[in-house]
This record gives structure tokens, C-alpha cells and sequence, in this order.
């Protein structure tokens, strides 16, 4: 998060700020979680792994092996987030 905020100078001149994070391509998707304990991603990306498999017998796939997993994926995540940000935050 600080190495995202720190490229942000308008931030600094309001008191509360909204974020919004968007991604368009179709195969790529966000997730948020805190950064407190490592183990939390790793979890994460165990259970998604779980939900798509990549060695599936998957019929689309005319660009390469992982473009249908990473299809799935973001069926179970988002493609924006908007945040709200408090200057002592």
C-alpha cells in the first residue's frame, strides 16, 4: 500500500481520498488481504488452485495452457476495488 501511496501527491492535500482500482483485461483480476501474516496469500492461492485446476481438460485454448485457469480465477475475485482512505491511515 505505501509503495502505491507514495506516488500519489494529491493524496496529501485531503483529508479523505477514495481509491479506485480497476483492471480491464479479462483474465486478470484483483485481491485484497492484509499483509499481516505471509501465510494468508499462500492460503489463498492454494484454494483458488484448488477451485481451478490447471491440468483440466479445458477446450479454450488457443492462446496458451493457463489462459482458461486464468479465466476461472477471476470468476472467484474482482476486476476493481475502491478504497477509502483516511489521511492518518
Amino acid at each position: 500500500t505505501n509503495e502505491i501511496l507514495q506516488h500519489i501527491p494529491e493524496r496529501k492535500q485531503n483529508e479523505i481520498s477514495l481509491m479506485n482500482f480497476f483492471i480491464q483485461h479479462t483474465n486478470v483480476s484483483l485481491l485484497m488481504n492484509e499483509n499481516a501474516v505471509p501465510d494468508v496469500r499462500v492460503d489463498a492461492e492454494t484454494i483458488l488452485n484448488k477451485l481451478v485446476q490447471k491440468n483440466n481438460a479445458y477446450k479454450h485454448l488457443d492462446e496458451s495452457k493457463d489462459y482458461m485457469p486464468a479465466h476461472e480465477n477471476v470468476q472467484y475475485t474482482v476486476h476493481q476495488l475502491i478504497l477509502l482512505l483516511h489521511q492518518n491511515s
